[in-house]
């Protein structure tokens, strides 16, 4: 339940509301155990092509409805004028005016970096900065010669006290040198077009805490040594392997969290941020945002966008 609600809410246990995680797991388990009691197979599912799948279908919305998506443009910072947000600006000085701005960014990136403090109440930019991130981590990434699986996922506990693992990472920032509780999976037994016949791949998923600083060399390593904990004789098929860590997530924004803020006492329910910002015609969205809205992970950043969606095309008058 601990590794669990960690990976979902980016919280160690003593952190944890426990109303969130009842309403989490109320609105995403209790449909799949639903499902299994009904069908005797879990309502989940893995997007053909990989998760980035979700992207490129938005990506295509937005082409199809003459919409126009430009990647590797840095912005600099979000226009404003007469308090209200009418633009951004790259770090190439183009300016590129629009009706609304809508930021995923990160709620304090957005509001400390792409349009500054000094533009805002004393007070919210007090509760902006004393929002808490969530977990980091790594995800370390294998290509294998060969199939060495049939399963679709493996948790791993080689140290059974978990809470004092997590608790020397957590408050300590200490990474210790036993192989640490893990996730494994393996998308290609779910979707076989993401490699060559008769290939594999695999990811381990290992949670660091809230430490950025982590020395992700050793985190690599300690990960290895954990997939051969679990499958004996794996490391001979490894073609080659890399890893996703804190600067990877630090260079998305984000503070270097996985899932943005943390779901913490005092940061959910009615007391998560809200997509509406203090500045007319500013939005934030993804997963820190969406005031009394209760989810996990992606599921929760696309509930996001689509109630912000609702605001600005229908003015719903809802709370978000």
């Amino acid at each position: 339940i601990d590794l669990f609600q960690m990976s979902f809410m980016g919280t160690p246990y003593w952190d944890t509301s426990f109303g969130e995680l009842f309403r989490v797991a109320f609105d995403e388990l209790g449909p799949m155990l639903s499902s299994i009691a009904d069908h005797g197979t879990p309502c989940v599912g893995y997007p053909k092509g990989g998760l980035i799948k979700y992207t490129s279908m938005m990506c295509q919305g937005i082409s199809n409805h003459d919409g126009e998506i430009r990647t590797n443009v840095e912005i600099e910072n979000i226009i404003l004028d007469k308090g209200k947000a009418v633009g951004v600006r790259t770090r190439d000085g183009e300016e590129i005016r629009a009706k609304a701005i809508i930021s995923n960014a990160g709620i304090k990136e957005t509001v400390l970096d792409l349009v500054g403090k000094e533009h805002f109440e004393k007070e919210y930019v007090e509760y902006i900065e004393s929002l808490v991130p969530g977990t980091t981590g790594m995800v370390v990434r294998l290509a294998l010669d060969e199939p060495v699986s049939d399963l679709h996922a493996i948790i791993s506990f080689p140290n059974k006290d978990i809470q004092t693992y997590f608790r020397k990472v957590y408050e300590e920032h200490e990474l210790p040198d036993e192989i640490p509780p893990h996730l494994v999976t393996f998308p290609s037994n779910l979707d076989e077009t993401l490699v060559p016949e008769g290939r594999q791949n695999a990811l381990i998923i290992l949670l660091l805490g809230q430490d950025t600083e982590v020395d992700e060399h050793k985190m690599h390593d300690l990960g290895l040594a954990s997939m051969e904990e679990v499958i004996p004789g794996i490391s001979k098929h490894i073609m080659w392997s890399d890893y996703l860590g804190p600067k990877f997530w630090r260079s998305m924004g984000e503070e270097g969290a996985g899932i943005g803020l943390a779901q913490s006492i005092g940061q959910v329910g009615e007391k998560r941020p809200s997509i509406l910002s203090p500045i007319e015609d500013l939005y934030y969205v993804g997963m820190e945002t969406g005031k009394g809205m209760s989810g996990i992970c992606g599921e929760f950043a696309v509930d996001s966008g689509l109630a912000c969606a609702d605001y600005i095309v229908k003015n719903a008058p809802v709370t978000i």
